[in-house]
Protein backbone atom coordinates (compact mmCIF):
# COMPACT_ATOMS: atom_id res chain seq x y z
CA UNK A 1 0.00 0.00 0.00
CA UNK A 2 2.78 2.48 0.55
CA UNK A 3 4.84 1.76 -2.76
CA UNK A 4 1.18 2.88 -4.41
CA UNK A 5 1.17 6.44 -2.54
CA UNK A 6 4.66 6.95 -3.90
CA UNK A 7 4.04 5.26 -7.17
CA UNK A 8 1.07 8.04 -8.56
CA UNK A 9 3.45 10.93 -7.55
CA UNK A 10 6.22 9.54 -9.46
CA UNK A 11 4.04 8.77 -12.57
CA UNK A 12 2.82 12.56 -12.54
CA UNK A 13 6.39 13.80 -11.83
CA UNK A 14 7.64 11.46 -14.98
CA UNK A 15 4.88 12.38 -16.93
CA UNK A 16 5.71 16.26 -16.48
CA UNK A 17 9.70 15.36 -16.84
CA UNK A 18 8.34 13.63 -20.60
CA UNK A 19 6.43 16.64 -21.74
CA UNK A 20 8.97 19.19 -21.03
CA UNK A 21 11.70 17.25 -22.84
CA UNK A 22 9.68 16.87 -26.13
CA UNK A 23 8.59 20.62 -25.58
CA UNK A 24 12.47 21.32 -26.04
CA UNK A 25 13.43 19.06 -28.08
CA UNK A 26 10.60 19.04 -30.61
CA UNK A 27 11.25 22.79 -31.97
CA UNK A 28 15.23 22.32 -31.78
CA UNK A 29 15.16 19.53 -33.87
CA UNK A 30 12.80 20.71 -36.67
CA UNK A 31 14.90 24.42 -36.61
CA UNK A 32 18.43 22.49 -36.60
CA UNK A 33 16.56 20.28 -40.18
CA UNK A 34 15.34 23.56 -41.37
CA UNK A 35 19.01 24.77 -42.06
CA UNK A 36 20.63 21.12 -42.97
CA UNK A 37 17.87 19.78 -45.40
CA UNK A 38 18.26 20.58 -48.78
CA UNK A 39 15.69 23.63 -50.00
CA UNK A 40 14.39 21.17 -52.58
CA UNK A 41 12.57 18.69 -50.71
CA UNK A 42 12.64 20.92 -47.18
CA UNK A 43 9.04 20.48 -47.01
CA UNK A 44 8.39 17.20 -47.79
CA UNK A 45 11.37 15.93 -45.33
CA UNK A 46 10.26 18.56 -42.03
CA UNK A 47 6.40 17.03 -42.63
CA UNK A 48 8.16 13.93 -42.62
CA UNK A 49 10.35 14.41 -39.75
CA UNK A 50 7.54 15.57 -37.72
CA UNK A 51 5.43 12.52 -38.66
CA UNK A 52 8.27 10.76 -37.14
CA UNK A 53 8.51 12.69 -33.97
CA UNK A 54 4.52 12.43 -33.20
CA UNK A 55 4.15 8.64 -33.60
CA UNK A 56 7.61 8.09 -31.74
CA UNK A 57 5.74 10.46 -28.90
CA UNK A 58 2.28 8.66 -28.69
CA UNK A 59 4.14 5.21 -28.89
CA UNK A 60 5.96 5.96 -25.81
CA UNK A 61 3.25 7.41 -24.39
CA UNK A 62 0.81 4.24 -24.54
CA UNK A 63 3.99 2.09 -23.25
CA UNK A 64 3.85 3.55 -19.68
CA UNK A 65 -0.22 3.64 -19.52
Amino acid sequence: MGMLQTAGPLLYLSGICNGVAVALIYPTLLTYLTFVLPEKSRHLLLGFAALVIVIWYKSRKSETV
